[in-house]
């Protein structure tokens, strides 16, 4: 009797072993698969073009613009899309190192801004196709935050 009860414990042993083993796997799954989920999401934007803000205007579309440039060394750019992904606030990136001089002034055009004056990092509100706000060469977080805070923009997620 008392070798029925060791090959009885010996056996659920194992079995809580596996059980245990297969928790530990799906926790780690569900980990990987959140991790990749939230990854995925802030590094999937993709810029948006002339044409598209310009459907945005047609369609009168209430956005918000992010405009920077990906070669320069400003530590801004990435300071300010992590504020906007951290505040889960949908936006949409314009790269100006990434498309040509005709289409970056033909955007300066559309949103009647002077070229002298506009730089990167900047961030565009657009209300109903319009430009409601701007904010250029934006130098710290707290600018994006006021901005942000100012015109109510966390609607936009």
């Amino acid at each position: 009797m008392s070798g029925d009860n060791k090959i009885i414990n010996k056996s659920r042993i194992r079995f809580e072993n596996k059980y245990l083993i297969g928790i530990v796997i799906a926790i780690a799954i569900t980990i990987l698969v959140i991790f990749f989920t939230t990854v995925k999401k802030t590094s999937s934007k993709t810029d948006i073009t002339n044409d598209e803000i310009k459907s945005l205007i047609d369609n009168k579309v209430t956005a918000l613009l992010y405009v920077f440039n990906s070669r320069s060394s400003n530590d801004m750019n990435d300071i300010i899309s992590s504020e906007l992904d951290g505040l889960y606030i949908e936006y949409a990136r314009y790269d100006v190192s990434k498309v040509t001089s005709e289409d970056y002034n033909n955007l300066l055009k559309t949103f009647d801004i002077d070229k002298d004056v506009f730089g990167t990092p900047a961030l565009i509100y657009i209300k109903n196709g319009e430009m409601f706000a701007n904010i250029i060469n934006i130098d710290s977080k707290e600018v994006v935050n006021t901005f942000i805070d100012d015109y109510e923009l966390s609607m936009l997620k």
